[in-house]
């Protein structure tokens, strides 16, 4: 409203922009060059993260989710980022009482791992690098 320029005009002009970006950015390396040299076997990074939420009004509910890590009310994610830097897995939300074992457990990760085993997508020797409280 404020250049007087149609929505449309706008929408596929931030289109193209990032499908330039996306072109031109994609054939980047994101892994620092350190990383490669010192970790080449590695294929993925397993974290879980926590989203800050609301106070629920259940105190059933408000129990479930509060973490005790991050001192207040979350849901709890599994991520694991591949080596190029592009999400490979996101697990649904959990409740942030959860503890990240039982997240990693119950998330179907490792059974993504097997079929992705099975199938030779990854290979003996292949490593998976871990925060430390993800045994």
């Amino acid at each position: 409203m404020r250049f007087n320029v149609a929505e449309a005009t706008i929408s596929n002009t931030f289109i193209i922009w990032l499908n330039l970006l996306f072109i031109q950015l994609s054939t980047l390396e994101n892994m620092p060059k350190k990383f490669k040299e010192d970790y080449p076997n590695n294929i993925i990074i397993i974290d879980c993260t926590e989203l800050k939420i609301q106070c629920p009004s259940s105190l059933v509910i408000q129990s479930q989710s509060y973490s005790n890590y991050k001192s207040t009310n979350t849901l709890k994610s599994l991520v694991g980022v591949e080596s190029m830097g592009g999400f490979m897995f996101v697990s649904q939300l959990y409740r942030g009482s959860i503890s990240n074992k039982q997240i990693v457990f119950r998330s179907g990760f490792l059974n993504l791992l097997s079929r992705k085993k099975e199938v030779s997508e990854i290979l003996e020797g292949d490593s998976i690098m871990a925060d430390k409280g993800l045994t």
